[in-house]
């Protein structure tokens, strides 16, 4: 008997798939250059854009997500779906925050400086200190909310 497969679960399938196949490709596939005092594996690039691709799609899906998750929410309860404005306004004064404060100077990697502008150096900066700051939030929501559950 043929179990039917739903969207979700044939892309889960797929992505784990093509995941797996670049994964493999890229720790086995050998080097560019063995004798470099940096081997470079040969996949790389490959790596770099399907973690692109994943990011783009989650990105999208997220959005879309949303949108129809706000929609649904303003028609039944437009209270609720407040909180979900709320939510997006915090995060995006987390990134206009920690923009402002992030630096743009040049970083020494490996020994060597990696030739970014400005822009993207800040950028990189941005997301390390929302990084950092979206998992301490986390981290508190779930203590609080943890203990919020054992004193009701």
């Amino acid at each position: 008997m043929l179990k039917k497969f739903s969207i979700s679960q044939i892309s889960l399938y797929v992505l784990m798939a093509v995941t797996v196949v670049i994964a493999c490709l890229f720790y086995f596939g050998g080097y560019v250059d063995p004798n470099a005092e940096y081997a470079e594996p040969v996949y790389t690039n490959a790596l770099i854009i399907l973690m692109y691709v994943l990011v783009a799609i989650a990105a999208v899906v997220t959005i879309i997500g949303s949108a129809i998750g706000f929609a649904i929410k303003l028609k039944t309860d437009p209270r609720q779906s407040l909180r979900g404005i709320i939510v997006t306004v915090v995060l995006a004064l987390i990134l206009i925050i920690t923009y402002a404060v992030s630096s743009g100077e040049q970083v020494a990697v490996l020994g060597d400086s990696i030739p970014l502008s400005k822009t993207w150096l800040k950028l990189v900066d941005m997301q390390l200190y929302s990084m950092y700051i979206l998992l301490g939030l986390a981290i508190v929501i779930t203590l609080v909310g943890s203990f919020a559950k054992k004193f009701k």
